[in-house]
């Protein structure tokens, strides 16, 4: 070997980890997590447990309680906002977007995708995530393809949940109405509804050492 302790997580992909789908939104969500503006969602349980076996794994803390508590306090304290700032500023970017997320690029248009079934969230397909972002102008079929960053998705509902017809499963973030059009057909075929309760999957279901 090369004399480096690794893990692996083994994560759900029944169901994309964080809410948002695009990139200002992705970051946008980021960003809250780092700031403690979005406590106890799946994007910050992962993000804070992958964060605990970095710390553990360079040596900086001896074990993964001791890196879990150290994880909490720099989240707490805004240390970690403070460092995403300086790595912000590093690479030419504006570091006043961790404290006003809104001077992030914003869509002119955001659509509601509504529930048309009554059920339990049983999973969303990712494949046709991705196409809905491509409809937007979130992602490239191409390397030509110009990508629009203010575009994208956010869900609503998590594998799981109940949904009743007229619930919102996701927020449209568009360019115009047309592509949100579009994007919602996808969205619509990545929904599958059970009439049974369902478990929600484990966000990590294991660590290979």
């Amino acid at each position: 070997g090369l004399g480096r302790r690794v893990m692996a997580a083994l994560s759900s992909m029944d169901q994309p980890l964080g809410a948002a789908i695009g990139n200002a939104l992705e970051v946008r969500e980021a960003i809250e997590v780092i700031t403690g503006r979005k406590k106890g969602t799946a994007l910050e349980r992962v993000s804070c447990q992958l964060a605990s076996r970095l710390l553990f794994l360079s040596g900086v803390c001896s074990t993964i309680p001791e890196a879990d508590a150290k994880v909490e306090d720099l989240l707490n304290s805004g240390a970690a906002a403070e460092k995403l700032k300086e790595l912000v500023k590093a690479q030419n970017g504006d570091p006043r977007i961790v404290d006003d997320p809104g001077l992030l690029p914003q869509a002119p248009v955001i659509h509601q995708v509504k529930a048309t079934e009554a059920g339990y969230l049983k999973s969303l397909a990712a494949r046709q995530l991705g196409l809905a972002g491509l409809k937007l102008g979130a992602g490239r079929l191409r390397k030509s393809d110009p990508i629009d960053p203010a575009v994208g998705l956010v869900l609503q509902k998590r594998v799981g949940d109940r949904v009743e017809v007229g619930d919102v499963l996701c927020d449209v973030h568009a360019a115009d109405i047309e592509s949100a059009k579009q994007a919602e057909t996808e969205v619509l075929k990545s929904v599958s509804l059970s009439r049974q309760p369902v478990n929600p999957p484990p966000e990590i279901s294991e660590w290979v050492e």
